[in-house]
């Protein structure tokens, strides 16, 4: 089995609006997902990212997380484990976070 990186990106949760119940709907599905990632031994590892930080560039340092566009942050990450490079993207193609506007990369770890 190879590990493979996944990278989630989604919209500034500092700049959209979203209900309560809509919010809390979308984070147990999430977390239902993991939870099966975890049953099948598919998931090894990962986090989801608070909104503050710091980002160093050029030498300086400034209030992050880094946004692309401005609307866009690096939500979390996740280990996983899969035969190749299609099984761990057809793996996270089922994953909740894409119902939200979020989208991933995936890239396998040397």
């Amino acid at each position: 089995m190879k590990q493979f990186l996944v990278i989630f990106r989604e919209p500034d949760g500092r700049k959209d609006e979203h209900a309560a119940d809509e919010v809390q709907q979308h984070r147990q599905k999430v977390w239902g997902w993991i939870q099966q990632q975890k049953e099948s031994n598919t998931l090894l590892g990962g986090t989801a990212l608070t909104l503050a930080g710091s980002v160093i560039k050029d030498g300086s340092v400034t209030d992050g997380p880094y946004t692309k566009g401005d609307d866009e942050i690096v939500g979390g990450y996740l280990v996983i484990q899969a035969d190749d490079l299609a099984t761990a993207t057809n793996i996270i193609t089922t994953c909740s976070i894409l119902d939200f506007g979020g989208f991933a990369e995936v890239r396998e770890c040397m």
